[in-house]
């Protein structure tokens, strides 16, 4: 029996490798061929390649966006309004974390916003920079 389990874990593990190729394969295939797009970040389920695309006025114009990898449709982060220029990092398949300057000092903050638009963005922590999730 142990002999079975062991054949059927090997496989979905294979599968599960195929399929975060594909999705890396077409994330990096998505920025080579779309100007104005940055700093791609696949999403833990596969499905989804949030990044930073330049939209606005200025070297400062970037907002976040998300592509969904099945549909390749793209739509920009209606959570986050503000001007973002930080690598994405998503904290699980519904939330991207991101650090985004106070407005009167340097210092950051990592705010987290749903992927789907459902809430606004919020503050994750505070006085932080470059999230990380460790999975």
């Amino acid at each position: 029996m142990g002999t079975l389990i062991d054949a059927v874990a090997l496989k979905r593990r294979e599968a599960i490798t195929a399929a975060t190729d594909v999705a890396r394969n077409a994330a990096a295939q998505f920025c080579r061929g779309t100007e104005n797009v940055e700093c791609p970040s696949l999403s833990p389920d596969n499905r989804l390649i949030a990044f930073k695309k330049h939209v606005g006025p200025g070297a400062n114009g970037w907002r976040l966006a998300v592509l969904d990898v099945a549909t390749m449709a793209e739509r920009v982060l209606s959570a986050e309004t503000r001007w973002v220029d930080d690598q994405v990092e998503w904290l699980d398949s519904a939330h991207v974390l991101y650090a985004v300057p106070r407005r009167t000092t340097s210092i950051l903050d990592v705010w987290v916003a749903p992927v789907d638009g459902s809430a606004p963005a919020r503050v994750f922590l505070s006085q932080a920079e470059s999230p990380i999730v460790v999975r």
